[in-house]
């Protein structure tokens, strides 16, 4: 792993639909560079795969976020993705099809792994209404999250600039997502998570490493990558200078169900 590949790793942390072109532009570098450097980080296993997520409001789902300590694991009801921290604590996140029943299924967790460090159960609601396209198109990502635009349109029969245009609306809107799932230990990148309770505060100091976020008034869970522990500290110094009580975790493992 060297500098080339470790942006590499960040640019599709940061956008899992990353053009290979895209990337060969931004780092000054030839597409077959790009290519071949993208085929080596898959078959040795730096970059595991990518996978499509679909917010939960849109899966008729509310959402929240608990974390607990210790090195137990928890793979009960509810549960659909984890992040391991090195402080010995592992951020789940919960899916229940209401806020009663999200409440139970992390209670039904601390019953098993002892009471939360930190909950976070964000407002949600439906900002964009899903049309017969975008349903379309989230099928169609489900099979291959990186499925090309044109094959997408070909299948879909959908006009190439009108699949471009809801897609990109359907990711403005935090409707869809694209996981990358890599090993941070094979990486040589620093991924960590902040717990926030004024997100609004930070203004943009974050924009530069997050991957993403979720947040509202009553505070926000940030998930962020750097190449190097040095810069991730200045984001966080940054960041705790606002906001003292920021919660900050290393990451070492991740995975969404």
């Amino acid at each position: 792993m060297d500098q080339i590949d470790r942006k590499m790793v960040i640019g599709f942390l940061k956008n899992g639909r990353a053009q290979q072109r895209s990337i060969a532009d931004e780092l000054g570098i030839s597409p077959q560079v790009v290519n071949y450097r993208f085929s080596k980080l898959i078959s040795d296993g730096v970059i595991k795969g990518f996978k499509l997520r679909v917010s939960a409001p849109y899966r008729g789902m509310q959402e929240g976020f608990a974390a607990f300590q210790g090195d137990k694991e928890y793979d009960g009801d509810g549960v659909d993705s984890k992040l391991r921290c090195l402080e010995r604590i592992t951020l789940y996140g919960f899916a229940g099809k209401d806020r009663e029943d999200l409440e139970a299924k992390i209670g039904k967790a601390e019953k098993e792994l002892g009471k939360s460090l930190m909950r976070y159960i964000p407002w949600q609601d439906k900002s964009l209404e899903l049309s017969s396209t975008d349903r379309t198109i989230i099928s169609l990502l489900q099979q291959d999250p990186r499925m090309p635009f044109s094959a997408m349109a070909k299948k879909a029969n959908i006009p190439y600039s009108t699949l471009k245009r809801r897609l990109s609306k359907l990711e403005k809107n935090r409707v869809i997502g694209i996981i990358t799932e890599i090993d941070p230990s094979k990486a040589g990148v620093v991924l960590y998570s902040l717990f926030l309770e004024h997100p609004d505060r930070i203004g943009n100091i974050l924009d530069e490493d997050l991957i993403f976020s979720i947040s509202d008034r009553n505070g926000g869970v940030y998930v962020c990558c750097s190449e190097t522990l040095s810069q991730a500290k200045r984001r966080i110094d940054q960041a705790r200078k606002i906001e003292k009580t920021a919660e900050v975790m290393i990451i070492y493992d991740y995975e969404f169900v």
